[in-house]
């Protein structure tokens, strides 16, 4: 019953209170840990109770320390801005922290920003670093097309537009050039420009680079194998 009363009393409190609406922080990913990022204490001679106020973002507190007579905001664990905001990882990370000083009832809305850093390096979605794709040697040039998948990057900064791709160590003659396909699947595309012949070359290498802003970057090592047709004449 008492609790039922306490909880009561503290509830409409909020509704009475004063609410204060701070500007934006905003903080780098990665920031060590115990930095300031603000003091809601400003006198010395009132007495003050701070607490976190439960919502939509309770799983967030605990990255931060709120110290209950100062006021003092500071982070309490590593923040990793592609593991808080998971599901939002091209967007900007953003959540509200709710304070309540509870003597002289004010109320603090903390908007939270988590700038990203550059801390990933891009990734392919195969399961290995290495895929073989085929092609039928009859393959007419320009008109034959091998699909890949573009990399992702959790990285905020670098989305799909600023990662570069780049065609390396490939074989002598390699018959295909590299391009981004014009549909809405955005998927890369080896193009095929010269005619192939099985029967002098029944394979080619290569190496897809993909390089983040940063100059982080990942391999993709491509085989592609001729596939025969039955086009030489019985001897």
């Amino acid at each position: 019953m008492i609790k039922n009363l306490i909880f009561l009393l503290f509830s409409l409190s909020f509704i009475f209170c004063d609410l204060i609406e701070l500007s934006n922080i905003i903080i780098r990913e990665h920031t060590s840990i115990g930095h300031l990022l603000v003091k809601l204490n400003t006198s010395i001679n009132q007495r003050y109770s701070y607490r976190f106020v439960n919502n939509n973002y309770r799983e967030i507190q605990q990255y931060f320390s709120l110290n209950s007579t100062t006021g003092e905001l500071r982070i309490a664990m590593d923040i990793d801005r592609e593991l808080i905001c998971i599901h939002h990882r091209h967007n900007q990370c953003k959540f509200l922290l709710k304070i309540f000083e509870l003597y002289n009832e004010k109320l603090y809305y903390i908007p939270i920003i988590i700038d990203d850093i550059n801390d990933h390096q891009p990734i392919f979605p195969y399961k290995t670093s290495e895929i073989i794709l085929h092609i039928s040697e009859n393959s007419p040039p320009y008109q034959s097309k091998l699909f890949l998948q573009q990399a992702y990057d959790y990285d905020y900064i670098d989305n799909q537009n600023q990662l570069k791709y780049q065609l390396k160590n490939f074989d002598e003659n390699f018959p295909f050039i590299l391009e981004l396909n014009n549909d809405l699947s955005n998927r890369l595309v080896l193009l095929l420009i010269e005619t192939l012949d099985r029967e002098l070359i029944d394979s080619y290498n290569c190496t897809l680079y993909v390089t983040d802003t940063n100059g982080h970057y990942t391999q993709l090592y491509i085989k592609i194998i001729i596939d025969d047709v039955n086009d030489q004449t019985p001897m």
